[in-house]
């Protein structure tokens, strides 16, 4: 059991904040629920003419506070954050917080900036950051140049609709999983290297509805993993700008998308269960179907081979028998 120096027990109601709350080390933080205790910025009128002086609510330790800038064992549960639409406001900020630390229950409403925001190196191996609901937030959860946390788990957001993007992922080693979004067709749902690298991020269990994108591979993202995506009313399931030409899935439904390095210009790893781009497909034989030029087919029964490549002169071939 973790022996938390601060235990601060929040009551139902309304909590208003005139500067940010800075939470030190070995700090737990618990509300009544996310929809009974709610914090909010103060404004003019409620707090005697003291407006909130901002920009973050919260955040999880600090630089000025943290030894080494690491405030371990800080951890947000059950409570609600309402930013009042006050402009430049974020939710909860993490730069300062590694072990130990994470955030649960978490409801975010009302924010212009960045609901959750997990920033730099010093905040390697916090989380996870789970069961978290935003909407009408400026970004649900920006990764901010952060590596090795221990994920996104459980997460509904409907950014703003000047939002590009639901989730950011701008580090690598990241797990997120358990996610829906909504948005607009103008918007991303999960952005991955939106800034900077970002490798070795696997996204599972992803949903998306009236987006642009639901999962979009930049450039600047390499080795990554997309296990279960769905994609409800939007337009593509995933950008990838690796691939040369530019990749657009439109399944509905995807099981798996992977992406590796570029081997050489223009030339990256890929593997999808996408029929409608080159794959490897197993089968007792692939007949007279027609086939994704570049797939692979591995017959498990008959006498006339058993491995097949699929050519032709446009996007749809037809197998050929290679052993």
């Amino acid at each position: 059991m973790v022996p938390y120096a601060n235990v601060v027990l929040l009551p139902a109601g309304t909590i208003n904040l005139q500067e940010t709350w800075i939470l030190p080390a070995d700090t737990r933080i618990i509300g009544e629920g996310s929809a009974l205790t709610t914090i909010q910025p103060c404004t003019t009128t409620v707090c005697g003419g003291q407006a909130f002086s901002g920009p973050d609510m919260i955040d999880m330790g600090s630089s000025a506070i943290c030894l080494g800038s690491n405030c371990q064992a800080v951890l947000i549960e059950h409570l609600g954050l309402n930013g009042g639409n006050v402009d430049g406001t974020n939710g909860i900020v993490n730069s300062s917080s590694q072990e130990l630390s994470y955030v649960s229950d978490v409801s975010f409403t009302n924010i212009p900036g960045t609901a959750l925001a997990v920033e730099t190196i010093n905040a390697v191996n916090s989380g996870p950051y789970s069961k978290l609901t935003m909407s009408n937030v400026g970004t649900c959860v920006n990764l901010n140049n952060t590596y090795g946390t221990r994920g996104i788990h459980g997460l509904t957001c409907a950014p703003a609709t000047s939002s590009t993007a639901g989730v950011l992922v701008d580090g690598g080693n990241n797990t997120i999983e358990d996610v829906s979004i909504s948005g607009t067709t103008s918007q991303d749902g999960i952005l991955v290297g939106a800034n900077l690298a970002a490798p070795n991020n696997v996204l599972f269990n992803v949903h998306g509805s009236t987006l642009k994108n639901v999962v979009h591979i930049s450039a600047l993202s390499t080795d990554t993993s997309v296990l279960g995506v769905t994609n409800l009313s939007g337009i593509n399931t995933i950008e990838d700008d690796l691939t040369s030409p530019q990749t657009l899935l439109t399944d509905p439904t995807l099981a798996m998308y992977i992406v590796g390095e570029q081997v050489f210009s223009g030339v990256v790893t890929r593997f999808t269960t996408s029929p409608s781009f080159p794959t490897w497909l197993v089968g007792p034989n692939p007949g007279t179907s027609s086939c994704s030029i570049g797939s692979l087919y591995s017959a498990t029964s008959g006498t006339s081979g058993t491995l097949f490549g699929c050519r032709g002169s446009s996007g749809t071939g037809s197998w050929h028998m290679i052993n």
